[in-house]
């Protein structure tokens, strides 16, 4: 295995609030995080950017306070794309080696290989995912460097984004005056926190909820048998509270932002709550009336994801394992208890343990990280120029210490 002490930059834009993530993987195996801003954007809708110009401006000042606040010049950088713009094949290629060891050479004819199955039209390949390669006697490794073998076999997921989108992606990084290091399929970060024995040794379903979007991914045994995409996410919780307080969406993040809960069995006690909105208008509900609000569109999404799996066949036995992230759902207290009683199997929560940044709402361009730097053929260190040591800024205290009087801790 190489070393995977180098530094990827990851930027998210797949939300209406764009993240930049630079870091590394340490010693422990966490990501280890050096730098993480997000700005508004109104020029992504539904995952995609549906304004350039406005985009461009928002990612300048998203990299411009990385270089303000930390003091990294970032020059390159890896983004990730919504599953609904990608297709997916499956290939599978062999190279006879006659008992050498394994280098960077052998696994780049591999990857040629991979890469000169028939394409779709209309699509340009960003990535061979989930590689898994066999050695002699049908040996399985994730890594294949430095072993000896008499013949190497790979098989993968091809993942190709519409050429049309590609070509707007390049005009992004040009307009930037940055490198475009590579693309990632937004669910494939999620799979990347799973350990190897889940992601590519079992059935898996996995949900990136996002702002506007909801990514669905299913793994069965490494290979990726079906991608899709619903339009809702934590934006259409923010609505909701906001339609049901009759609150502003503005007043209604402010509120959810302070009582981060699912699932009324949360709470120990219901209490009123007054929120003064942005005209000077004081508004009182119950808390239990909230939450509520954000159960139920919750329980909606997980109703809609259950749903076009089985339009397409995919009973969820057992043997199925779900992963459920995104940087706006895993604030809430409760919604992996809500994803229980909808899917009804078992359930994978990515373990915190496995980052090390200030705010839950970087997990997406985290996970990104972890999947880069530990992909055989998309590994890649970004380009950075560090004027000074950067001044980490005192990480923020747990949300659930905050508020602990209102949280039922199993």
């Amino acid at each position: 295995m190489k070393n995977l002490d180098f530094d990827v930059v990851a930027i998210d834009i797949t939300s209406s609030m764009p993240s930049i993530c630079i870091g590394n993987i340490n010693k422990a195996g966490q990501i280890q995080s050096k730098a993480q801003v997000c700005v508004e954007c109104s020029g992504i809708k539904k995952g995609v950017i549906e304004d350039l110009e406005t985009v461009t401006v928002s990612l300048s000042q998203m990299i411009k306070a990385v270089k303000t606040q930390y003091g990294i010049d970032t020059r390159s950088a890896f983004i990730n794309v919504p599953c609904y713009m990608c297709k997916i094949s499956y290939h599978s290629v062999t190279e006879d080696i006659y008992n050498k060891e394994i280098d960077d050479e052998i696994v780049q004819k591999i990857k040629s290989k991979l890469l000169s199955a028939p394409r779709h039209e209309g699509y340009t390949v960003i990535d061979i995912a989930l590689t898994k390669f066999m050695l002699d006697s049908n040996l399985e490794t994730r890594d294949p460097l430095g072993k000896f073998a008499n013949r190497l076999s790979a098989s993968a997921n091809i993942i190709s984004i519409k050429t049309e989108y590609f070509e707007i992606l390049k005009n992004l990084f040009e307009k930037l005056g940055m490198q475009m290091d590579g693309i990632v399929m937004n669910t494939l970060s999620g799979l990347s926190l799973l350990p190897f024995s889940d992601s590519e040794r079992s059935n898996v379903v996995v949900l990136n909820i996002s702002r506007e979007i909801t990514d669905i991914t299913v793994c069965q045994f490494g290979k990726i048998a079906y991608v899709d995409t619903i339009f809702a996410g934590a934006k259409n919780i923010i609505k909701d509270v906001s339609i049901g307080l009759n609150i502003s969406p503005e007043d209604a993040e402010k509120v959810l932002r302070n009582y981060p809960i699912a699932d009324p069995q949360y709470i120990i006690q219901d209490i009123e709550n007054s929120v003064k909105t942005a005209s000077g208008e004081s508004i009182t509900f119950m808390l239990s009336d909230m939450v509520t609000f954000v159960r139920d569109r919750i329980l909606d999404i997980y109703d809609i994801c259950l749903e076009r799996l089985e339009q397409e066949g995919i009973l969820l036995s057992k043997d199925y394992k779900i992963c459920i992230y995104g940087s706006d759902i895993e604030k809430y207290s409760g919604y992996m208890d809500l994803a229980q009683q909808v899917f009804d199997i078992k359930i994978k929560k990515i373990p915190y343990a496995l980052f090390e940044v200030e705010d839950i709402c970087y997990g997406a361009v985290c996970g990104m990280i972890r999947y880069i730097s530990q992909h055989p053929l998309l590994r890649k260190e970004s380009k950075l120029h560090v004027k000074h040591e950067p001044v980490f800024r005192k990480k923020k205290s747990s949300l659930l210490k905050k508020f602990i009087g209102f949280l039922k801790i199993d």
